[in-house]
């Protein structure tokens, strides 16, 4: 579907058939509706979120909520507020996992880098910026390892069962990889003093 939509007032009359013939799933009256609002749901979405990228996301969510809940939406009351307040708690819920993303990475940096710390956090952002870097150079088995260990803060048992290994053998790829992350650290702090 073609996001790129023109934004057309429509009064609560003309909004009203196209709401109840997509509760009833016709797709045309969606792709209506779609075309009419999409535009204005996204620059809210920008607005709130400032990124381009997830504000689409949150503005196609929005819609996609529309297009699966069509039937619970008052076709008597006017459509934008409905999808307003939708895109709201969407930015809302793309925000809070932004900084668990976040504070999950500064947590995996004051562990690999122990001199970023929480009281500078321009330091602890480098620093995570460094960890991604390196996690990134890392082969995806070992970069799994210390994502579930680390990140995603789950046991060794755990690890073992999601990756169908040994806890023994969890334990000792995961020193291995540790291992490698912090050479590739010293690297890549050696390669910014140059």
């Amino acid at each position: 579907m073609n996001t790129q939509a023109t934004t057309v007032t429509m009064t609560a009359d003309a909004e009203q058939p196209l709401l109840e013939a997509c509760a009833r799933g016709d797709r045309r009256a969606f792709e209506t509706l779609f075309r009419n609002y999409f535009g204005r749901v996204h620059r809210l979405a920008w607005a709130l979120i400032g990124d381009r990228d997830a504000a689409l996301d949150a503005a196609q969510n929005a819609f996609l909520k529309l297009y699966r809940h069509a039937d619970r939406v008052d076709p008597r009351r006017p459509l934008f507020p409905w999808l307003r307040a939708i895109v709201i708690r969407e930015c809302r819920m793309q925000q809070r996992g932004e900084r668990r993303r976040r504070a999950r990475e500064e947590r995996v940096a004051r562990q690999a880098v122990p001199h970023a710390s929480a009281a500078d956090p321009v330091a602890a952002r480098e620093a995570a910026e460094r960890v991604a870097r390196a996690l990134s150079e890392l082969p995806s088995a070992e970069r799994e390892l210390i994502v579930l260990k680390h990140l995603e803060e789950l046991r060794y048992v755990e690890i073992a069962a999601t990756l169908g290994i040994p806890a023994g053998t969890v334990m000792s790829r995961l020193y291995q990889a540790r291992r490698k992350l912090r050479e590739i650290l010293v690297r890549l702090g050696a390669e910014e003093l140059r």
